[in-house]
């Protein structure tokens, strides 16, 4: 993971290169302000002081001050650019990544988990990658130079404070591991915890007309206490690492001082002012490690959300498929389908059908046949386990683009963008408004378009217009379209009766010439097609005309009496 998140860095490696030549230019800057400290306070020890040169020596402790600020001012800018263009380039791959997800994935995963994945996730890998930038790389370039700089001072000291260091090293990173696993099980619960509230959003009117919200309400405080707890006990363990860090640097500091003390004392070995500055180093070598403890609380935060993100992304994608194109659809036959959802849950077993081109062929049969999966073979949301599914060829030897440009869908439930209606018009298929206006005419959308205030300029969303009208700018699209086969999944089953007469109109418009699959429960919505697939059993079991059936006196006759029986 940490691999993969370096690999990510490559394309910003001179950037970071520079941020880190200005960062260690900065610190160098920096460091020299106590030896330069130290060298004024000995010319001060002296009963002739030469204000000159100690004039001198405050004036460079100043310009360095100021270089100092400037370079890191250069750097933090660098550094905050890298760390959000690789988070932008991160969540962009995400989003492309749920556009190259099979349907399959999207069917059985939260979205909610889906969403948290790309925004929270995302977010906590971009503080973590800020912080390691800014607080870790620097932390360390301090704890080099200032080793230096003591090593030239006086390399006993620097060795005695070289020894001691790794007692605060070992304890963070004790900490860290036993951290990363309550982090990691953080993440996972705050997934699940933006799946519910998805979940409760979008179902909050059923929840009050099931009166469900007592138990909507509990259900959240189990996964809110869990969340709870589980975050308390990663931070309370994670605490622990900053005040050993700093029990542990308070002893490297009293130790430095001591032992200088001495040396200045017994064996006139060294200044005032050396001791001064070394006190200072030790400070500042010391300050990074309390910095580090902070940010490994943030990395193993990151980490945990790295891991989800990348697992995300590493999921299997739709094949890319370099196969043929379809140029033209002819008959479409279902030859000996077989498939399931979940392995050993049959959903359709030897199917078959054959569709003539140009021909309306309806598919009815009880909730749960298999309808709807027959449509999702079709369009390859789904791979069948067995048998073929023939236009011209199998239609896995062509590509699932080409297919689905033959293809158009007028569903049940159908989403509005906020956006116009004629940017929602041409979602499918960018069109002058004259064309739009005509497709609108053909589809009786038109009349009530144009009584929306901007017309078709009007902003719309999802709960702006009716089922109704909703399903009349669908029809609309797919006029636009022109595509060679229909599928209509229940396109009237939510439409009131004063609709209906109109939609019902739209649809002959729209099914003119086409080859039209459609899916119905209301059987007097699919009398006059020109097939009638009866579903049962996982397979076709009766076929013909509505007159046919009737006379057969078999299952459709059942569902049909089942409905007219008043």
């Amino acid at each position: 993971m940490i691999k993969r998140l370096f690999k990510l860095l490559k394309k910003y490696i001179i950037l970071i290169v520079t941020a880190l030549l200005m960062s260690g230019v900065s610190v160098g800057l920096q460091l020299y302000v106590p030896f330069l400290t130290g060298k004024a306070i000995d010319l001060m020890d002296d009963s002739n002081i030469n204000f000159k040169e100690l004039y001198i020596i405050i004036g460079m402790m100043f310009l360095c001050v100021l270089l100092a600020f400037i370079f890191m001012l250069f750097v933090s800018n660098l550094l905050n650019y890298v760390a959000y263009k690789l988070i932008a380039g991160l969540r962009e791959d995400a989003f492309n990544k749920i556009h190259l997800l099979p349907v399959s994935y999207i069917d059985s995963h939260s979205h909610g988990n889906i969403v948290a994945i790309i925004t929270n996730d995302i977010d906590v890998v971009s503080d973590g990658l800020l912080q390691t930038f800014q607080s870790l790389l620097n932390g360390i370039i301090t704890i080099i130079i200032t080793i230096i700089f003591m090593l030239v001072y006086e390399y006993k000291i620097a060795l005695m404070v070289i020894f001691l260091t790794p007692l605060s090293m070992i304890s963070a990173t004790v900490i860290s591991k036993l951290t990363f696993k309550t982090f990691k099980k953080q993440a996972k619960i705050k997934g699940d915890l933006s799946s519910f509230l998805e979940e409760s959003f979008s179902n909050l009117t059923k929840n009050d007309v099931y009166d469900y919200q007592d138990a909507i309400i509990e259900k959240f405080d189990v996964i809110n206490n869990e969340l709870d707890k589980v975050g308390f006990k990663a931070q309370f363990s994670a605490s622990f690492t900053n005040p050993i860090t700093r029990f542990i640097n308070s002893i490297i500091y009293a130790s430095v001082g001591i032992y200088g003390a001495y040396l200045c004392i017994t064996q006139n070995y060294l200044t005032a002012g050396i001791i001064t500055s070394f006190l200072t180093y030790a400070n500042q070598y010391t300050k990074p490690f309390n910095e580090i403890s902070n940010v490994i609380q943030e990395l193993q935060n990151a980490f945990s959300s790295a891991r989800r993100i990348f697992a995300f992304l590493d999921e299997r994608e739709i094949d890319i498929d370099n196969m043929a194109n379809l140029e033209e659809i002819s008959d479409i036959s279902f030859k000996n389908i077989s498939f399931s959802y979940v392995k050993d849950k049959v959903i359709l077993d030897d199917f078959n059908l054959t569709i003539k081109k140009n021909t309306k062929v309806a598919l009815v049969g009880k909730t749960g046949c298999g309808k709807s999966t027959v449509i999702n073979l079709l369009m390859r949301f789904y791979d069948y386990d067995n048998g073929e599914i023939i236009i011209n060829s199998d239609i896995k030897h062509y590509s699932k683009k080409s297919l689905r440009d033959k293809i158009g869908m007028v569903l049940q439930d159908n989403f509005i963008f906020k956006a116009s209606v004629y940017e929602n018009l041409c979602y499918g298929k960018k069109s002058s408004l004259d064309d739009v206006q005509k497709a609108c005419k053909k589809a009786f959308a038109h009349d009530f378009i144009m009584r929306l205030p901007q017309g078709y300029d009007t902003i719309i969303d999802n709960n702006s217009l009716s089922s109704g009208e909703k399903q009349l700018l669908c029809i609309a699209r797919m006029i636009l379209m022109d595509k060679e086969v229909l599928i209509l999944d229940e396109a009237t089953s939510n439409i009131d009766t004063r609709l209906e007469v109109l939609i019902n109109n739209a649809l002959m418009n729209l099914m003119k010439d086409k080859t039209c699959i459609i899916i119905a429960h209301r059987l007097k919505t699919i009398q006059d097609a020109d097939l009638i697939a009866v579903v049962a059993n996982k397979k076709v079991v009766e076929l013909g005309t509505h007159e046919f059936l009737i006379s057969q006196n078999g299952e459709y006759k059942q569902i049909f009496e089942a409905q007219f029986s008043n």
